[in-house]
């Protein structure tokens, strides 16, 4: 779910739980045909162009411009909830937010949301209880618990919903603001389609897993299927809808896709945390060795597929960087002003600069597959510290 993103992407992310419980949480469509263009006319310039961009490091990060009258947060509770601590790329950003927030002086809490109602409202109970001067959700979507959210908001309490959009016609509490990151998981989705198309061509067969936990990750899954099906229409495609509280219903899920369609050489999935998932379904329906993985959200698990052949493509980005941008956006409906979208900031791993990397668990906290960490001074300087 980084695929966030800011979600930049994240990312995975990206990734996330029962937004719409009323959604379906699984699901499949038929194979795409396509008349616009011929197999044979394909065109795979673009999608490549875009994929050997995306494989070159982050030289810059993205401006960032300072808050006009920061917030002083010295002293101050904070809460971080990410949808569930046992993704990497959401507890990569909550704990970069948290040293984010640190540094400004706040005392910052990490609640798991253990993707689940329960769970979520038992965070929200506890920041009202405690008196929490603002909570920052991560995926978690408003409908998972309004009633929770609202007394929060109600009590005095600061919310940022990030990674989730407001619902047209719908009236939230004052107290609360979105960090909006549709447009970053679109933009993942897109990268996957291409890289999808790059790597295949005209006979790409995929089927691709779409996450329906709240609008934003319903976005990506939309964007990729419309990009795939634009940039190859006779290709084949089917779609796996989930809700990540139904994750384990997954590996009975691609089995039956993957016999169903036999020709399926790609997997695109939502974020790398169902990878296990997939691969049990993979070896279930014996196709071990006959599709490649195309990923986002880059934790260590997935980078280490990606050496070993597995995956062809791991998009992701910095938990790190998309940890301060939860610290930014907080700063920003703090002081009142207008909360900007998550903006996506992404580097696609694959076997051309894998190499390159030290894949290990205290790297991923860091921003060092991607580049410097000279955005940590530039947002403490936007909030008015050092």
């Amino acid at each position: 779910m980084h695929t966030f993103i800011h979600p930049r992407r994240l990312g995975t992310g990206a990734v996330v739980v029962v937004a719409a419980f009323a959604l379906a949480a699984c699901g499949s469509g038929g194979s795409s045909t396509g008349s616009a263009k011929s197999a044979s006319t394909v065109d795979t310039a673009a999608a490549a162009a875009n994929i050997k961009k995306l494989e070159q490091p982050i030289e810059d990060w993205p401006g960032i411009t300072p808050i006009k009258n920061p917030v002083d947060l010295n002293g101050k509770n904070v809460m971080v909830v990410p949808l569930i601590a046992a993704v990497p790329i959401l507890n990569g950003m909550a704990t970069g937010a948290k040293e984010a927030l640190e540094h400004m002086g706040a005392k910052v809490t990490i609640c798991d949301g253990k993707a689940s109602p329960t769970g979520v409202d038992s965070c929200l109970k506890q920041a009202q209880a405690q008196k929490y001067a603002a909570v920052i959700t991560n995926f978690v979507a408003f409908p998972m618990d309004p009633n929770g959210f609202t007394a929060l908001a109600d009590s005095g309490t600061k919310i940022l919903i990030a990674g989730d959009s407001q619902i047209a016609g719908t009236t939230y509490p004052k107290n609360i603001q979105f960090f909006d990151s549709s447009a970053s998981l679109k933009q993942i989705g897109t990268d996957e389609a291409d890289a999808a198309v790059a790597d295949k061509g005209a006979d790409a067969n995929v089927i691709w897993l779409s996450q329906t936990d709240n609008t934003n990750t319903i976005a990506q899954g939309d964007a990729g299927e419309a990009h795939f099906k634009e940039l190859c229409p006779s290709c084949g495609f089917d779609r796996i809808k989930y809700a990540t509280a139904d994750e384990d219903k997954l590996p009975s899920q691609v089995s039956a896709a993957l016999v169903s369609h036999p020709k399926t050489n790609e997997i695109v999935l939502s974020v790398d945390s169902i990878a296990a998932q997939v691969l049990q379904g993979i070896q279930s329906a014996g196709f071990s060795g006959k599709v490649k993985l195309i990923a986002n959200g880059s934790d260590v698990a997935g980078l280490q597929r990606v050496a070993s052949g597995q995956e062809s493509d791991d998009f992701g980005a910095s938990a790190s960087y998309d940890g301060f941008a939860l610290a930014n956006a907080l700063e920003q409906a703090l002081a009142g002003e207008a909360v900007t979208p998550a903006v996506s900031v992404t580097r696609d791993f694959t076997k051309n600069n894998i190499g390159s990397l030290k894949i290990s668990a205290d790297e991923y906290d860091t921003p060092n597959w991607f580049g410097s960490d000279s955005f940590k001074k530039e947002y403490w300087q936007a909030w008015g510290g050092k």
